[in-house]
């Protein structure tokens, strides 16, 4: 006579093999789903910068306040924006040189007598440097503006669309 599927479950070999797969797969599952969103966190200690106004991007640390020397040219912070899941250089971003220069002495300042750099830096770009940044467009014939005008660049992607969305860190 064939043994039901309870009948089966209960049987203690076949029911203690049927939970250990079960823990297998969930245990698999949930490396998968957890493995895959720790991949698609930012790096809060790296951002996208370009040396050559837009055409390509590189990643550097956090702590280089643009613009800077790169490879013999002027770096300056690269926005990346998605649209329609395709990924372009939306804008760039640099301090006036006297934030720049006040950001660079606070972070001197910090490393020098061990204070909590990331902290120190932070706060100052949120209360000062943040206003006193320029932006504009990749590419020659696109003039810096300051930051608190951002609303007037026209952020497209190569086939016309809006962004869905920017990107400042990999």
């Amino acid at each position: 006579m064939p043994m039901s599927l309870r009948t089966k479950l209960n049987d203690s070999k076949v029911g203690v093999g049927v939970a250990v797969a079960l823990l297998a797969v969930a245990a698999i599952v949930f490396g998968h789903y957890y493995f895959s969103l720790a991949s698609r966190r930012p790096d809060v200690t790296r951002l996208y910068y370009s040396d050559d106004d837009g055409q390509s991007y590189f990643k550097d640390s956090v702590y280089k306040f643009p613009p800077f020397e790169h490879d013999g040219k002027t770096a300056v912070q690269a926005v990346l924006a998605v649209s329609k899941g395709h990924y372009f250089l939306g804008y760039l971003m640099r301090y006036t040189p006297q934030a720049r220069e006040a950001l660079q002495k606070k972070y001197d300042d910090a490393v020098k007598n061990g204070l909590p750099v990331q902290r120190i830096v932070l706060d100052y770009m949120a209360a000062v440097a943040g206003n006193e940044m320029e932006v504009k467009l990749p590419g020659s014939g696109h003039p810096w503006i300051p930051i608190s005008r951002i609303s007037t660049l026209d952020v497209r992607s190569p086939s016309g669309d809006l962004p869905d969305q920017y990107i400042t860190q990999p």
